[in-house]
């Protein structure tokens, strides 16, 4: 017989750790692709020393602009990466506390169901009574 509190709080648990990752990879994505962008205004950057065109600096200013927009939307992963983690840790603590109560619980149970012994007598003959 198993306590449905702590499958419950185990099955959250791994869902937010599924969400964490999910994060985690969308987050990588998004960092990866900021990284390209920065690379290519760094291009043009290097195209508009040489060049000094308008149009260049233009462009380079763009892809700074992306990549600014980019990073948010990777931070704002991370930070939902964040919430599953401590969501998934939460939810596992509580499914061992719900173990532990569980466990705690089919013990009284055992123990309730023992025939009474009082301190004095641990189930031998009470002293000075008849035998």
């Amino acid at each position: 017989m198993r306590s449905r509190s702590v499958a419950v709080a185990m099955t959250l648990s791994v869902l937010c750790a599924g969400g964490a990752v999910a994060s985690y990879v969308r987050s990588a994505r998004l960092k990866s692709e900021a990284g390209w962008y920065g690379a290519r205004a760094d291009a043009e950057a290097k195209e508009y020393t040489v060049t000094l065109d308008d149009a260049t600096a233009e462009r380079q200013l763009a892809s700074f602009e992306t990549r600014r927009d980019i990073l948010e939307r990777a931070h704002a992963w991370q930070r939902t990466q964040l919430m599953f983690v401590l969501g998934s840790v939460g939810s596992a603590l509580a499914a061992y506390l719900f173990y532990l109560f569980f466990r705690l619980r089919v013990q009284l149970v055992d123990a309730s169901e023992l025939p009474p012994s009082g301190p004095l007598n641990p189930g031998g003959p009470t002293p000075g009574a008849p035998s």
